[in-house]
């Protein structure tokens, strides 16, 4: 069976529908100018992620499961399909962002609501360096020598993650877990703050 690829079109709704069953023409004009003004953003999102991704790939630490990951795309999707696949992938990274629903708490700008008793920390490393959420209470726990069970949350993000761990050593975490290493990815370890534009530097 053959399979044939559709160049993708404009991202455009059906417009409004007036009562009587027609279009105005002002409104059917405000209409087209919004989608225009949205497919514009939404490109602009696509660059952005586009530039992210490549900044990311320079910066991989591990390039052997780079080149693991790259052979199983080959596997998986056609030579002719693989620009698309990525243009999808960034088309969708794009479009929650645009959407500014749930991935407003996967910025350090926001994080989610913290539990009673614990500090919530910003990780400057994420799905894109392997980081898992075992892997990392368990390198919290190891180097500052506390049970996990004095860690609650643990959520891993593509670029970064937050952590949550008991008040009491919340400033000792920032300290000695701050400029470790794990997976080739040296970490960087701050508050996590609400409503900021960044989070808190790390203390030297």
């Amino acid at each position: 069976m053959s399979i044939f690829f559709l160049r993708p079109k404009k991202i455009i709704d059906f417009p409004p529908v007036s009562p009587g069953g027609g279009i105005e023409k002002n409104q059917k004009k405000r209409y087209k100018k919004d989608m225009s003004d949205k497919n514009d953003l939404l490109l602009q999102k696509i660059s952005e992620k586009a530039a992210e991704t490549a900044e990311a790939i320079r910066s991989f630490k591990d390039p052997e499961m780079l080149v693991k990951a790259v052979k199983t795309v080959k596997k998986q999707i056609p030579f002719r399909f693989r620009r698309y696949a990525a243009a999808y992938l960034l088309f969708n990274a794009a479009c929650g962002e645009s959407a500014g629903t749930a991935n407003k708490s996967h910025s350090p700008e926001k994080s989610a609501p913290t539990t009673d008793g614990f500090v919530n920390l910003f990780v400057g490393a994420g799905k894109i360096h392997g980081i898992t959420p075992g892997q990392l209470s368990r390198h919290f726990g190891k180097i500052l020598d506390i049970p996990l069970t004095k860690i609650a949350t643990v959520r891993i993000l593509p670029a970064f993650s937050f952590i949550e761990i008991e008040k009491s050593e919340a400033e000792r975490a920032i300290s000695e877990v701050n400029n470790t290493v794990l997976n080739n990815k040296k970490l960087t370890v701050s508050t996590a703050r609400k409503n900021k534009s960044a989070p808190e530097k790390p203390k030297n």
